[in-house]
């Protein structure tokens, strides 16, 4: 819930004069949430710290995602974007984040999110010139929120499937040498 009302607010509100800001907030937001995940003693604590999570994650994701274009340009967006996805995927599968106590996750995950406030900063917003296209037709719109759903859905399909089945979670995601060749695949294929 609080990453549908996160994504649904940063869509209405997004403006492009406002990215930084709402990037640095958004992170600290998450980094916020993750320190507070790691003292929550109490069932209403770890929802609070859920709903808080899930709606910083909601803002950052939308936000950059409308964004993206200004910060790199066009030229090279999908390049950097799989640079960027295949970094984060390969870190996480990396032994010692991915078999990290919780605790520790939460800290790690802090930190990044921390990083990331600050590393907006540097964001150099070029603005952007809105263009009326095809690809902004209703149809065209409706198609890629589709496909979009459809990417998300099958990626938490494949995760939830192979943490519930011990063979093909033991063969994924079982020792360092393991968990360091899905690092190295998840980095290159993206």
């Amino acid at each position: 819930a609080g990453g549908v009302a996160g994504s649904i607010a940063a869509a209405r509100w997004f403006r492009l004069t406002h990215l930084k800001r709402t990037l640095t907030l958004a992170f600290f937001g998450c980094g916020w949430a993750a320190a507070f995940a790691a003292f929550a003693g109490s069932r209403a604590a770890m929802m609070l710290a859920g709903g808080f999570t899930g709606f910083s994650l909601g803002v950052l994701t939308v936000t950059l995602a409308s964004g993206l274009k200004a910060v790199l340009g066009a030229e090279r967006l999908g390049w950097w974007c799989g640079m960027g996805t295949g970094a984060a995927y390969a870190v996480c599968n990396l032994p010692f984040v991915f078999a990290a106590p919780a605790l520790v996750q939460a800290w790690l995950a802090a930190g990044v999110a921390l990083a990331g406030g600050l590393m907006t900063r540097a964001f150099d917003v070029r603005g952007i010139e809105e263009v009326v296209t095809g690809e902004h037709a209703p149809k065209s719109l409706a198609a890629w929120v589709a496909i979009l759903l459809v990417l998300v859905w099958l990626d938490s399909a494949a995760f939830y499937v192979i943490q519930h089945a011990p063979v093909w979670k033991a063969g994924t995601w079982a020792g360092a040498w393991t968990l360091g060749g899905n690092a190295l695949v998840h980095f290159a294929a993206a």
